[in-house]
This record gives C-alpha cells, structure tokens and sequence, in this order.
C-alpha cells in the first residue's frame, strides 16, 4: 500500500508516521487535509498561467493530485529549472546521502521564495524515470527524512506521489517560510538557498551575519559595465553614435532587494544639458570635455535605469541574494567615434537600492581611431569621488 504522511501523537508525545489508503496520496507532513478531485491534464490546459511553476507550486500547495498527464504538460510548458522548480533523476535516491540531499533542497526552496521538488525525471529530456525502491512507501520515507526538520515549517510541505507508467515520481511543494530553515550536513548546520535554477549552501560567516542581524539591508553591487551602440549620426564636421548602458547588479547577501535604481552621469552630444540635481553633484568632480579640433557642443547628461509608467520597456529592478542582474539605463549617451585620436570617457555612476544609501562608482570607456573602443571598466569609489570628463588618450 502506498500511503501519504499524517501526524499521530505517540503516548510519550513524539510523532509517528501512520499511511493512509491510497486515495490520500496527496497530503502535507502535518495535519490532512480534505480530498480532493485529481488534477487533469483539461483542468491544466483550462486555467493557462503565465508562470507555469508558480501555478504548479500553487496547486501542489492547495493539494490538488497530479496525474501523469498534468504533470507532464507542466514540464513541458517550464521548459527548463527555474527558481521555484527542481527535478532530479530517480537514481539520485540510491544513494547513500539521498535524505541530506532532499533536505538541502527541500529547505533551499523554504529559505528562498518556495518551490517545487520533483525526483523521478530525467534532467534533460524530461522524460520519466521513476524513483526506486527507498525501503518503504515513498511518501512515508519523505516524510521520516523531513522528520528532522518538519517543526520549523510555518507551513508543512506538501507531499504527493504521482503514478507514471515507468514507476512512482515524487512531488513536494513548499512555501517560503518567515525564518531561515537549516539543515545537518557533516554533523553541522547548513543553510540553503534557491539561486536562478540551482542551489547552494550559504557561506557560515554569511548566515551568522543574517543571524545576527549584522546584514539587514541587501547588499548590492555592480560588477560589470558595457555600452552596445543604438544608432549613430553625422554632425558638422564629425560623426557620433548614441551608445545604450548596461550596469550588471550582483547581490551577495542574504537578503532580498526589493527595488534598486542606477544612474549615470556622463558628457554627450547635447542640443541642451540635463538639470542635475545639485544633490548628485555634491557627490562628482566634473571636469570640461576637451577634444580639440571637434566643433562639438557637449553637456552633463543624467539617466536612470528607471522608467516611468506607460513608456517602452519594463522596471525588473529586484535582484535575488546570490544573483546577478543587468539594468539598462533608459536613455543612450552620444558620443564621437571615428576620431583621429583615442579618447576615454570618466563617468559616474551611483547604485542607490530602497532604503539604502547611494553607492558611487567611476565608469571608463576607452574609444580608439576606428568606430569600437577597448573596453569597459567599473570600480567602487572607495575613496574620494567619481570622475566625469572626457578627453583624449594621450599617455
């Protein structure tokens, strides 16, 4: 008989694990839950969803029962893992940490923003594979290995089997719980976290920070700076090309940002200059464009990565702990390319996530004769402010 987890208080009070019929395959490891009608493949194809895995999250969460059918329609529509799906081979249950394992992930998806365990399905085709035999029911064996950890869910996961015709996949959905979640790997405790499409186990140092409440606020860098060109233009005398900026985010705490902005400020082409707040060139040392022989007219312009409601494009300004996330600025710089001479541009560039204050960095664009240029670089302003100029090369 294959039986689903329920809690039965044992005379001493501890927990123990009674199966129940077949018809509840689908139940949480706490208390159960009325049952309910199979979800079918029409029922899937009935309610199409944007985000696939967060509807299959949902309706494991609600304990709705999967069929093969509907559970192969959701692989197909999610294509690939993703932050709140996962699935393994069956094989990964033979060996011989296969309970830390499911526990990692199983917590990893509660640290983060909840998920969906499947284990019986091939990584790349996403073909069926069935779990193997594990010693007892499938769904008992996941809830004695979810033991050590079940009295820290604010949520108990939700475990159902669902029956395919090459054996028995496992299904486990889980919420995103208000507090972290650990788990016991080499006789210590660890912390995991969902990351894009994996998971990994947090740095101690970087949990006892969290902990401790010594990193409350994401911490939010940018790594990496680039400039593709828009479109380009003949002026009097010279040519020039509006170039569009890139800021890649990495955040590397534990903490969720919510919503960032980047800024830059740089020389450009420009009929009139922006008003900048005076605010942000407290923060700046400007210096006048000086290419000679260019009958060029340049001002300060100041753009952001945000847009406001209604224009072109969307504002995607969160970024998850352990993720890295490019942020477009809303308008292109103009600048003169096919030059006689290589030039470099200094620009400043401030990363300012909510609550938090602003981050300035120094920005540098190399231009050589020919259209293109070197390359990019960004670095932190540790000490004193970021530069804006934009002169020739001339070493």
């Amino acid at each position: 008989m294959v039986g689903a987890m329920t809690d039965i208080l044992r005379p001493d009070g501890a927990p123990t694990v009674s199966p129940l019929n077949a018809s509840d395959r689908s139940c949480a490891i706490g208390a159960r839950r009325p049952e309910t009608k199979p979800m079918t493949a029409p029922y899937h194809c009935a309610r199409m969803a944007k985000d696939a895995s967060l509807e299959l999250l949902e309706l494991v969460l609600a304990n709705h029962r999967l069929d093969e059918a509907a559970l192969a329609g959701f692989l197909k529509r999610i294509r690939k893992e993703r932050l709140h799906v996962d699935w393994k081979h069956g094989d990964e249950l033979k060996k011989s940490d296969a309970g830390a394992e499911v526990r990692k992930n199983v917590t990893a998806f509660a640290n983060s923003d909840g998920g969906v365990l499947i284990i019986g399905v091939e990584d790349r085709t996403k073909a069926f594979t069935g779990c193997p035999s594990v010693g007892s029911a499938l769904d008992v064996w996941t809830g004695d290995v979810l033991r050590a950890v079940h009295g820290h869910f604010a949520s108990p996961p939700r475990i159902q089997i669902v029956s395919t015709s090459n054996g028995d996949v496992l299904v486990i959905g889980v919420q995103r719980n208000p507090h972290l979640l650990g788990f016991v790997q080499a006789g210590s405790v660890k912390y995991a976290f969902r990351m894009e499409d994996g998971t990994s186990v947090a740095l101690d140092y970087l949990v006892s920070d969290l902990l401790l409440g010594r990193r409350t606020g994401p911490q939010i860098t940018a790594d990496e700076f680039s400039t593709t060109q828009h479109r380009g233009g003949q002026g009097a005398g010279y040519s020039y090309s509006d170039r569009e900026s890139f800021v890649t985010l990495a955040n590397n705490g534990l903490t969720w940002c919510d919503e960032v902005m980047v800024g830059m400020i740089s020389h450009s082409i420009r009929t009139a200059p922006d008003r900048i707040p005076d605010t942000l060139l407290r923060e700046i040392d400007v210096t006048p464009a000086d290419l000679p022989l260019l009958p060029i007219q340049f001002g300060l312009q100041h753009t952001t990565s945000w847009r406001p409601p209604n224009t072109i494009g969307k504002n995607d300004t969160s970024v998850e702990p352990f993720t890295r996330k490019p942020q477009k600025l809303a308008q292109p710089f103009s600048w003169p390319d096919r030059v006689s001479e290589p030039y470099v541009i200094r620009a400043a560039v401030y990363v300012l996530p909510r609550g938090s204050p602003a981050e300035w960095y120094q920005a540098t664009i190399h231009f050589r004769h020919d259209p293109g240029f070197h390359g990019h670089r960004i670095e932190r302003c540790w000490n004193g402010r970021p530069t804006v100029s934009l002169r020739l090369n001339r070493r």
